[in-house]
């Protein structure tokens, strides 16, 4: 048998043949794919957002047919065939709950890859890949990116290789402004070397399967009329020796040598050029490796600060402290990065509803009391520098577990627990030119523990809770999955689709969707999944979108609001117990990053945001 040279840190070359291997950002790919040469046999897209990533692969040339390691919220099992049959066992679950970026023809098959413990597979297999996705970094790094990346750019054949990875086309717009660039540029950011552990032929023991992760031979692409169990199964080809295979046994599938027309004959495994070409590693020189990409929540900090004139505050109001009612309120200055503490509520409440007016005023409503449930309103004008609330009795019926939301200069009080004993239909509404309160259309299905979400157009969304005839309601009521929308210029309330499953919710909008947060577990009687569900809904297409799970598992109890394309979710409990907790889901990177927790743990709270003037002296 032959062995490969033991050099581990030789210097390597990407380039296959007389064709080339470019480099582009991902915003630029549809623009670059018109000028792309005919010897471009290799189109690095490099992205830095989710949603870059889904415009690259929707004007790729052709849709995936291998995903590597692709993250949990990469796939959707029933959108596409997600076979994972050469990857070890307990990544297998993952590839089956993930969400895919996009919907591929019925025609082609989505493979997830192991480029780390059978790169030989992923090798051979990326050779009949015409598209192959790299969505490797938030756990293995810019090293796992430039990795992946590098095997795909080194296998036989042509294909458009999308790698998701803000560090490199962070570094890439820094270094480049973005142009495409010769594969030469990505060589000078890492340095390839021999690998010293992978790609090694095998040796006499047949047990050996390095590099191929026990890869099953069905699992590879069909080249010509070879056998591919002769090619890719250890023992070979069981029915060769009876006839019963009619394939090609002189082929190799990854470089094509054939023995009947006088190669070396010889079978994919034991392919010298397949394990050369996945015998690699990486070094990230010492610009790429120091280089630092700033956080999501930085670059948004940035944003608001150089754009001036306001400053973006989350007020978080109330809520309940193992067994207390509390009046507590903080703020979170999004620009500054800190919690504040806020002015304290006149009547402590817990499970109230709260929202803000254009105007700066903050309104909270109803809820729990000390020692019943309260019909007080409490008003903050943030804008005008009040620093107490200011109370307000009996405007909405008393109860609590109720959800509010404002819009178009109204605020919509929806739902909640009356007298501890009915859930209520109520829609109570406020309106801040006239100062007064008006009775709306009830609901359809009276709830509590619902979410309310109002968009930019003027209406207003409820979706999920807790309600009577439910599949699971015991005689105290169930988690629903319905959920309705409200007309203003008609005063009445429609069903629409209802939610994915049943659950208790919290909700807030932007713009015109709506983004609804599924309970982990409502406590007492937990029937929803141990994490909860995460969904975007279009109110135009009437469908939801699963946006994957929450990033706390068993969280319930939450406080959400929305400001400028950031979702916060603040508070809780988690596992059992109350926290302080609070995540930033960046809406159009598609991502969760935590932010500093509230000074005072809480759960059944409300949140709100509200820009507030900047003052400038003179």
């Amino acid at each position: 048998m032959h062995r490969h040279c033991a050099s581990t840190r030789a210097s390597r070359t990407m380039r296959r043949g007389d064709g080339r291997v470019r480099v582009v950002r991902g915003d630029a790919y549809e623009e670059e794919k018109a000028r792309q040469r005919d010897d471009d046999n290799i189109v690095i897209v490099v992205c830095d957002t989710r949603c870059e990533l889904a415009e690259a692969l929707s004007c790729a040339p052709r849709v995936a047919r291998a995903f590597v390691d692709a993250a949990p919220d990469a796939f959707d099992v029933k959108l596409v065939r997600a076979r994972a049959l050469d990857v070890v066992r307990e990544t297998n679950a993952a590839v089956k709950r993930a969400r895919v970026e996009f919907e591929p023809p019925r025609d082609v098959s989505v493979t997830r890859l192991d480029v780390d413990r059978a790169r030989n597979a992923a090798i051979a297999r990326m050779a009949s890949c015409a598209l192959v996705v790299v969505d490797v970094e938030a756990r293995r790094g810019v090293a796992g990116t430039a990795r992946a990346v590098t095997m795909a750019a080194r296998a036989r054949g042509s294909r458009v290789v999308v790698a998701y990875s803000p560090a490199i086309a962070a570094y890439f717009t820094a270094m480049t402004a973005g142009d495409g660039v010769d594969f030469a540029w990505f060589e000078h950011c890492v340095r390839v070397c021999a690998s010293d552990d992978a790609g090694e032929e095998e040796n006499e023991n047949e047990n050996d399967d390095d590099g191929w992760g026990g890869a099953w031979p069905n699992a590879f692409a069909d080249v010509g009329d070879c056998c591919k169990f002769h090619n890719y199964d250890r023992r070979g080809c069981s029915k060769r020796a009876t006839g019963e295979c009619a394939a090609n046994h002189e082929m190799c599938m990854y470089c094509g040598a054939n023995g009947a027309a006088g190669g070396v004959a010889h079978v994919a495994r034991k392919c010298l050029m397949l394990a050369e070409d996945a015998r690699i590693d990486v070094e990230l020189t010492p610009a790429l490796r120091d280089f630092r990409v700033p956080s999501l929540c930085e670059r948004n900090r940035e944003r608001l600060r150089t754009r001036g004139g306001t400053k973006a505050y989350i007020y978080v109001v109330g809520g309940r402290n193992r067994g207390l009612t509390v009046g507590v309120c903080e703020r979170y200055d999004v620009v500054g990065n800190v919690w504040e503490r806020a002015p304290t509520l006149v009547e402590p409440r817990g499970s109230h509803g709260a929202c803000a007016l254009g105007n700066g005023t903050i309104l909270t409503i109803g809820g729990g009391g000390v020692r019943s449930n309260l019909a007080s309103m409490e008003t903050l004008d943030v804008a005008n520098g009040d620093e107490a609330w200011t109370l307000r009795d009996d405007v909405v019926r008393a109860r609590h577990a109720m959800s509010a939301a404002s819009t178009s200069g109204r605020a919509y009080v929806v739902g909640g627990w009356y007298n501890g004993s009915e859930a209520i239909g109520d829609t109570d509404i406020y309106d801040s030119t006239s100062k007064s309160w008006s009775k709306g259309a009830s609901l359809n299905v009276p709830r509590r523990l619902h979410g309310v979400a109002a968009t930019e157009n003027g209406a207003v969304f409820v979706f999920g809770g807790w309600a009577r005839g439910q599949s699971n309601d015991d005689g105290d009521g169930g988690e629903c999955d319905s959920a309705e929308r409200y007309d203003p210029s008609s005063n009445t309330w429609s069903m629409i689709a209802p939610l994915p499953a049943p659950a208790c919710a919290t909700a807030c909008a932007i713009g015109d969707a709506c983004y609804i947060f599924a309970w982990g577990s409502e406590g007492q009687k937990p029937t929803a999944a141990s994490s909860g569900g995460f969904y975007r809904y279009d109110p135009h297409t009437n469908a939801y979108e699963s946006l994957g799970q929450l990033p706390l598992e068993r969280w319930f109890g939450f406080a959400v609001t929305a400001h400028e394309g950031v979702l916060y979710v603040i508070g809780g409990i988690v596992n059992g117990r109350w926290t302080g907790r609070a995540f930033a889901y960046h809406v159009a990177e598609r991502a969760w990053e935590e932010i500093p927790s509230m000074s005072y743990v809480r759960r059944r709270t409300a949140a709100l945001c509200v820009d507030v003037p900047c003052i400038t002296s003179v």
